[in-house]
């Protein structure tokens, strides 16, 4: 067990210092030896954990965007929409303000959508996700009147651009007041209708 353990710390440190990486230097000018150093390991055991750079370059992509999937898809609607989509915010701006450099890595995939098709469709497929999910609230509080009638993928969409726009723009360390400052502005996306 306790073996297991360390082969599974080692990836992480692995795969955590590649992201730092590929965040600070792109994929091309990104180095197996680079990552190895850093890490702490020797440049065969990055290819224990990940057969050639591309699959830690995919690793790196996809692995934080599965944790992004858990707490962006995961709605209650048990509130009313305007309530669930506060809740939604501070939990958004949250995991934005913690994952800045999982962000560029995925901006780097967005950028050079050409040289990456298969992880550019991967996070195009989490934005169209995301947005069927968010849709039905949206319109819901327009119903309710507590949210302005505009297009309900729209607002999503441009939701999730402030979001990664945020983080990407501002290097504040998660504990930062910028991000309390960030709920009022993004709640504001959604056009609520002060009663």
């Amino acid at each position: 067990m306790q073996q297991k353990f360390v082969h599974q710390e080692k990836r992480a440190r692995i795969l955590q210092t590649a992201t730092q990486c590929f965040a600070d230097h792109g994929f091309a000018a990104t180095t197996i030896a680079e990552v190895a150093k850093a890490s702490g390991v020797s440049f065969g055991s990055v290819f224990t954990y990940f057969s050639t750079k591309d699959t830690l370059f995919r690793c790196a992509v996809l692995e934080p965007l599965e944790e992004m999937k858990r707490v962006f898809l995961d709605i209650d609607v048990q509130a009313p929409p305007s309530l669930t989509v506060q809740h939604l915010i501070t939990k958004h701006l949250k995991f934005i303000s913690e994952h800045g450099v999982y962000l560029r890595v995925a901006q780097h995939v967005i950028a050079q959508s050409a040289l990456f098709p298969s992880l550019f469709n991967e996070l195009d497929a989490f934005h169209l996700q995301f947005k069927n999910t968010l849709q039905p609230i949206i319109t819901d509080g327009q119903c309710a009147g507590e949210f302005e009638a505009t297009d309900p993928g729209l607002v999503a969409t441009a939701y999730l651009s402030f979001l990664i726009g945020v983080r990407l723009a501002h290097p504040d360390a998660p504990g930062s007041p910028l991000w309390d400052d960030m709920r009022v502005l993004a709640f504001r996306l959604f056009g609520p209708i002060v009663q």
